[in-house]
């Protein structure tokens, strides 16, 4: 690993870990802040990016939620075909159980 990679990595990592000094009302109001410009398409939606490798396995803040959409979304899980409603908010990544 280079050092331009490896310092990539750590970046990544410490802007993903949870602070301890920020607070829940900090972040909600982060989000409402930030407006998506980008227009989305109503049929089709993009893959998702997968997350890094640090933050998959972390292993804090990884709670499933079932969302309610009318198609399935394919599984991320590495040679997974299966689809999946499933999704874990803090990757943002659907996965099935």
């Amino acid at each position: 690993m280079n050092l331009l990679k490896f310092k990539l990595e750590i970046s990544k990592a410490l802007v993903e870990s949870p602070s301890s000094h920020r607070s829940i009302k900090e972040e909600e109001d982060g989000i409402n802040l930030v407006s998506p410009s980008i227009k989305k398409s109503k049929y089709y939606n993009l893959p998702t990016k997968k997350p890094s490798h640090d933050k998959r396995y972390d292993m804090y803040e990884h709670f499933p939620c079932v969302d309610d959409i009318s198609r399935t979304r394919k599984c991320m899980f590495e040679n997974c075909e299966n689809n999946s409603k499933t999704r874990y908010g803090k990757c943002n990544v659907y996965l099935c159980l």
